[in-house]
């Protein structure tokens, strides 16, 4: 669509640029004037196809910080699930570790009693 504009602009400077009038008439002005406008339009929508190209540029960008927030969001939930399995582990280790100390310490409790029943 929008070559298309471009192309109908361009074969509308191009008519209106080879009329010819006298150098001081009031046609020569209007059509110069004429041909100005037009440039100035043709250069109005080629800069459009160039703010689309910056949109979808941005919006590149966009959809890509998106995927990064969504990336770090899972992420974060990975290292937080981390966090609880770690803490729950630690939880295990911690308790495993307390019931050591006891079998210890009830081993150490018979073998003193041993040694008593014994002499």
């Amino acid at each position: 669509m929008k070559q298309a504009i471009t192309g109908y602009i361009t074969a509308l400077i191009n008519v209106y640029v080879g009329n010819e009038y006298p150098q001081h008439s009031l046609l020569h002005f209007n059509n110069n004037k004429f041909i100005k406008d037009l440039n100035d339009l043709l250069d109005y929508v080629t800069d459009l196809k160039e703010e689309e190209e910056e949109e979808n540029k941005s919006n590149k960008v966009l959809n890509t910080f998106y995927e990064i927030v969504m990336e770090n969001k899972n992420l974060n939930k990975t290292v937080k699930d981390l966090e609880e399995s770690c803490q729950y582990m630690w939880d295990i280790e911690k308790n495993q570790l307390e019931k050591m100390e006891l079998l210890k310490a009830e081993n150490e409790d018979l073998k003193a009693r041993l040694k008593k029943g014994g002499n």
